[in-house]
């Protein structure tokens, strides 16, 4: 029920953030409209949202929009319906896709590469496009640094297993999720729910969906239609890198990229990270609702077709709907009560795969010796009571007649502290290695007192939280001085 809700409020937010931003950015109401409900309603969102539950990566594609609205601010700051301060809120969007979903963080420099690297060339010679490109990249790196650096001080000591999969192994992975380009021309999709743990071990319907796929056309062929050139020069231009990004990102989804080739596996291993090619459909179907948004919008300003505009919004607002309508209706009627909570996690994909517990860690292992119920076990001579634990923080009562070992219900990561009552630091943390990796105290002989195991968070790590905290306080400071002042001047 938490998760439903949670879902509700999100969409609710998706919808109204995305009518708002390319309303504002195109100066029309039936272009935010359309567009709102294009990308609430792709299939590939409603997947991730309903049938694979997969929250962060949902979460991140809430601020796609976000960022469009800063990349539009700093490429064409002179543009109607373009923000002040543009590098900002290009940094507060990125700062929102890094701390929702790493890889999602990839998938968004993928897809606007060709972009950036166009609209470079583009500003090359404004100075404010490359302050903005600088504060963007700066700010970004400074808002999520609470994020950033302990997962990348975790991504360099911590021997997790998802940086010990061989490129074999990525390999076959990418090959056998890649889809055949036919299915992403499939009309109205069922939706399936998959049960926990198998959201990838069957075919999930994938597809652009006609209505968005009549959107990207809607631009080139008024482009080729149209007799007037007038204001068109920059929608074409930016068009260009914008079509070689959503065609560069379907490829990949498809067994018509490379991923089975070696020497390609080689040369661009970092691509292999993002695991599951369809993963790319999120920011490509993005970039086509930014695409048809841009033919919506010449339309309805083009001096011979500018009549059919109302026609051909309505004719995509309903196909749009009907097609989200069909995959969230079939996804209502195909779902099943979901398993008990404690059957589901005995396997590793109970926790997304697994990907970041110690290499070598066996969930199923774990749970068919008794750490279901979360409690210490003791080698014999060394008793433990009055065992409680408290978010990462552990106490206990430690007696021993001879030397032995104390094995905790928590994983031997890095930063686990111990200490005793006595004060003498007799008392030693350890692994038990192999399938297991759980935390482990050495216990001497006629060892006894009260134990206690915290994790300390490293100082680097509140070094990097403040640094958070005050590029976000100095965020705030300036969007309220800025509307402080605009009040002033509009009295």
């Amino acid at each position: 029920m938490a998760y439903r809700l949670f879902a509700i409020f999100l969409n609710i937010v998706v919808v109204w953030s995305t009518y708002l931003i390319f309303g504002r950015i195109f100066q029309s109401r039936q272009v935010g409209m359309l567009s709102a409900a294009l990308w609430t309603l792709c299939t590939y969102r409603l997947d991730d949202v309903y049938s694979r539950g997969a929250v962060g990566e949902w979460i991140a594609m809430l601020f796609f929009p976000v960022l469009l609205l800063g990349v539009v601010s700093v490429v064409f700051p002179e543009r109607r319906g373009s923000v002040k301060h543009g590098g900002l809120v290009c940094a507060f969007s990125a700062a929102g896709i890094v701390t929702s979903h790493v890889i999602s963080t990839e998938l968004t420099v993928i897809a606007i590469l060709p972009i950036l690297i166009w609209a470079m060339w583009y500003r090359r010679r404004s100075i404010y496009f490359w302050k903005q490109l600088g504060i963007a990249c700066g700010m970004t790196v400074v808002l999520s640094s609470f994020f950033l650096i302990p997962m990348l001080d975790y991504s360099i000591h911590g021997n997790f297993q998802v940086y010990n999969q061989s490129l074999p192994t990525q390999m076959e992975l990418a090959v056998r999720k890649a889809i055949e380009p036919g299915q992403l021309l499939t009309l109205f999709l069922p939706l399936s729910q998959m049960t926990e743990g198998h959201a990838f071990q069957g075919d999930i319907p994938y597809s652009i969906g006609w209505a968005l796929i009549a959107c990207a056309l809607l631009l080139p062929i008024i482009t080729l239609l149209t007799k007037s050139k007038e204001s068109s020069g920059r929608k074409c231009s930016i068009a260009v890198p914008l079509c070689v990004s959503i065609i560069f990102g379907l490829s990949m989804t498809t067994t018509l990229f490379p991923w089975g080739s070696r020497k390609f596996a080689a040369a661009c291993k970092f691509l292999y990270s993002i695991q599951f090619p369809t993963r790319m459909l999120g920011p490509a179907c993005f970039l086509i609702v930014v695409l048809g948004a841009m033919g919506l919008s010449t339309l309805r300003g083009n001096e011979q077709f500018g009549r059919l505009s109302s026609l051909v919004f309505s004719l995509l607002l309903v196909l749009g709907c009907l097609e989200g309508g069909v995959t969230t209706s079939t996804f209502m009627y195909n779902a099943k009560e979901e398993q008990a909570v404690d059957v589901s996690l005995a396997t590793s994909s109970g926790v997304a795969g697994g990907e970041y517990l110690i290499k070598g860690t066996d969930l199923g292992s774990l749970f068919a010796e008794g750490f279901k119920a979360g409690n210490p076990k003791a080698t014999e001579g060394v008793h433990v009571s009055r065992y409680e634990k408290r978010g990462t923080s552990m106490s206990m009562y430690i007696e021993s007649s001879q030397k032995g070992t104390v094995t905790l219900p928590a994983f031997a990561y890095d930063n686990y502290r111990i200490s005793d009552s006595g004060g003498d630091e007799t008392l030693n943390l350890g692994s038990t290695q192999g399938t297991e990796n759980l935390l482990t105290i050495q216990v001497p002989k006629g060892f006894s007192g009260e134990v206690q195991v915290r994790y300390r968070v490293p100082f680097v790590w509140r070094v990097a939280e403040i640094i958070s905290l005050l590029g976000w306080i100095g965020c705030g400071v300036l969007y309220a001085n800025e509307a402080r002042l605009r009040r002033r001047k509009s009295i």
